[in-house]
């Protein structure tokens, strides 16, 4: 009996490592992808699709966050969207949303620490809040 438990924890201990070791190559991964993103200002306001949302990974204070949507504008573009300190409000896939858009802060903001099939893909990235076209409980940032 002690032999099997010992066995068990052994194999509990090496899995674990094994899937932190995954995540940390797939997040240095992300990482040198959004190094090269392209950080841009707009002034126009801007309708499109969410592809893509996540929420900001901690609440603003002493270090500042950002939620990350991805969008497919009605100009054909996909770009992200950062908002700033955004914890509570979200976009379901496909939904009709309305961007505005601010100026890039000049301290550094980090984006939600989960990983996306976009981080390497979509390189305009932009700060802003959005809206909602729905009469959902989604984001209402205006």
């Amino acid at each position: 009996m002690t032999r099997l438990l010992t066995i068990l924890l052994i194999c509990f201990f090496c899995f674990s490592c094994i899937n932190r070791k995954a995540f940390k190559r797939k997040y240095a991964e992300a990482n040198t992808c959004r190094n090269d993103w392209q950080y841009k200002n707009a002034v126009d306001t801007l309708h499109g699709t969410v592809l893509y949302h996540t929420n900001a990974s901690f609440h603003c204070g002493v270090l500042a966050s950002a939620s990350q949507t991805i969008i497919r504008t009605n100009n054909n573009d996909t770009i992200r969207i950062l908002w700033l300190c955004n914890t509570n409000k979200t976009f379901n896939t496909h939904e009709k949303v309305t961007i505005y858009f601010s100026q890039r802060p000049s301290f550094s903001v980090s984006p939600p620490v989960q990983t996306n099939q976009f981080d390497c893909i979509i390189r305009n990235t932009y700060f802003g809040t959005i809206t909602s076209l729905s009469n959902s409980n989604s984001a209402n940032g205006h």
